[in-house]
């Protein structure tokens, strides 16, 4: 079909004022669409339950602190002490796996003689105890108070049950001994309830005497605890003790968090 002078013309008007209307349109669209916020109400950028403007991180779980329930010193003798504090985790759902702390012994004036900053790590709904055994302090200085604080929170984590310790203990005992060298003995066995091994189990000794008084207390160390393993364990005090009614307190705790404690079946 031949198109004379006149008609390409007009095509060519025509196309001109097509592609003007088209380019009006869709810039005015560009201009007057309103801008993607966080607080637009829609869910347009991948966002997970929220408008947040685009997908959000997972939130951190909001949990308290543990609660420091009770703190202990007591003297041995010589300068030397032994620290038992109690410590409570409010959730029964995460973990935390580094616990930094801080005990402060105050002498007679209200100051500090000596700081210890250690770390420990908690289990869901756990109660523990921390045991700071042969604190040595100069003879010269009168321990007043002690001051245990939380100074650091590490991850809250939900506990993985397929390590978490089932840790048993039986056939626990204390025996007054009197000999020159050895005043007491405390002794038993632990059991590994759980499917899987520890490279470490620490194991806390309490004594408790009268109106919930520490009497002494103690730790020892049991390396390499495979699942279904028992392991007999023994601490002793050469000093007398003030109280002769106990309570005796035996607590093994491993850290499930470390995946180098951990010790599967059939691993290397």
């Amino acid at each position: 079909m031949m198109f004379t002078h006149r008609q390409k013309k007009q095509i060519i008007i025509g196309s001109i004022y097509l592609i003007i209307f088209i380019g009006t349109i869709v810039g005015g669209y560009f201009v007057f669409k309103p801008k993607l916020t966080c607080f637009d109400g829609v869910q347009n950028q991948g966002e997970l339950g929220i408008d947040c403007g685009g997908p959000c991180s997972p939130c951190a779980p909001k949990v308290a602190a543990p609660v420091i329930e009770d703190q202990q010193l007591v003297q041995e003798g010589n300068g030397i002490y032994e620290f038992v504090a109690k410590i409570k985790n409010q959730s029964q759902v995460y973990g935390n796996s580094k616990i930094d702390y801080q005990i402060n012994l105050y002498n007679d004036s209200n100051q500090i003689i000596k700081t210890i900053n250690q770390n420990t790590f908690i289990l869901s709904g756990e109660e523990k105890y921390i045991v700071k055994p042969a604190i040595r302090i100069d003879r010269s200085n009168i321990i007043s108070r002690t001051e245990m604080k939380i100074t650091h929170l590490g991850k809250w984590e939900k506990m993985d049950q397929a390590v978490y310790p089932d840790l048993m203990v039986k056939n626990k005992k204390i025996e007054i001994l009197a000999q020159s060298n050895k005043y007491a003995e405390v002794s038993g066995t632990i059991i590994n309830r759980a499917d899987v091994g520890f490279q470490k189990v620490m194991v806390n000794i309490i004594l408790f005497g009268e109106e919930n008084k520490v009497v002494r207390a103690n730790q020892t160390e049991i390396r390499t605890l495979t699942a279904g393993q028992e392991r007999f364990f023994s601490v002793f005090w050469n000093k007398p003790f003030i109280s002769q009614k106990f309570h005796l307190i035996v607590e093994p705790v491993t850290n499930p968090f470390d995946q180098d404690n951990i010790i599967v079946e059939g691993s290397k």
